[in-house]
């Protein structure tokens, strides 16, 4: 009975060791939104599966869709130089 339990938990655990070794050490949530990208990211992700979606739909048109995928792949770009400027300035101010 006892080397069916150590099993058992074995294979509980199995799951948890490999996201650790794939997510580090110090695996929680905040950790695995950050290796599969931010918040940005995914708002991102969400609105160009959205669009597809309403392609697929046929509430936009292909040109529509080109256009908004277009808009968002823009801003995302936008929003990450922004980012690396504001950091980059931070970084000069505390030295």
């Amino acid at each position: 009975m006892q080397r069916r339990k150590s099993r058992l938990r074995f294979a509980l655990r199995w799951p948890a060791r490999r996201l650790r070794r794939s997510f580090g050490a110090g695996f929680g949530v905040r950790s695995v939104k950050d290796k599969l990208g931010g918040r940005r990211f995914w708002l991102c992700c969400g609105l160009c599966l959205a669009s597809c979606l309403m392609l697929w739909l046929g509430k936009i048109s292909g040109a529509e869709w080109v256009s908004v995928v277009t808009w968002l792949g823009g801003l995302y770009i936008a929003g990450n130089v922004a980012q690396r400027g504001v950091e980059a300035a931070q970084a000069v101010k505390s030295q």
